[in-house]
């Protein structure tokens, strides 16, 4: 999910596990190249037992 203003750009990943609740966000001002940085690191997050 992402949201823009002002010409700011926030991506946020959340997740609900169980009843826990985990939120990614990062910010930044000039969107482009750097967001798919943003969502590459998202990915790189795994949810360990």
């Amino acid at each position: 999910m992402s949201l823009k203003e002002n010409g700011e750009m926030i991506t946020f990943r959340l997740y609900l596990i169980e009843q826990r609740l985990y939120v990614l966000a990062a910010s930044q001002e000039k969107p482009g190249q750097i967001e798919q940085s943003v969502l590459s690191f998202f990915d790189s997050f795994r949810l360990l037992n």
